[in-house]
């Protein structure tokens, strides 16, 4: 059974992984359910089942949120991503967090182009959490798709689907 500090810290994990994630994005951003778009970049997202609420943290695209199976976000930024390796990009994001555990680190094929594969288990702030990753560059943008949870991951079904049927729709400078 999950206790409340660990709750509380896939919250701050995911505030803290999404949080600075946009800086400067256009307010006009606009969503409809399945397509998100915001200055030069749209994308679709793949479905998640009506009890994952959507959330809003300051700077995210998207993050949605189901009470015992954690957070999904994905986010787009746009500048200066093309010749930063991966998993570089991999590290930053899991800035803040100890005694990290790479169970996976692949290399597959994401809306038809290569990206990173990652789950991470690792301690923020004592608590242990579990991070699933998806990292793809497309035209000089980083798109990151991410799962946060606990080690049983309940919904990772769910957030493989959401993967699977991601596509960026266009990305301004193409």
């Amino acid at each position: 059974m999950k206790t409340w500090r660990a709750e509380l810290a896939w919250r701050a994990l995911a505030c803290a992984l999404l949080g600075g994630a946009c800086v400067g994005c256009a307010p006009r951003a606009r969503f409809d359910g399945t397509s998100f778009r915001k200055r030069d970049v749209a994308y679709r997202i793949g479905s998640l089942s009506p009890a994952w609420g959507r959330v809003h943290v300051k700077g995210n695209d998207l993050a949605f949120h189901r009470p015992s199976f954690g957070t999904v976000s994905v986010n787009a930024r746009c500048e200066g991503y093309d010749d930063v390796p991966l998993r570089v990009l991999l590290n930053q994001l899991l800035f803040g967090t100890t005694r990290r555990v790479y169970r996976t680190d692949e290399e597959v094929t994401l809306d038809g182009r290569g990206a990173l594969h990652a789950i991470t288990e690792a301690e923020l702030d004592g608590v242990p959490v579990r991070l699933e990753t998806y990292l793809l560059v497309r035209s000089g943008c980083l798109f990151d798709l991410d799962y946060v949870s606990d080690s049983s991951a309940p919904g990772r079904d769910e957030f493989t689907r959401f993967v699977q049927e991601f596509h960026v729709e266009s990305v301004g400078h193409e």
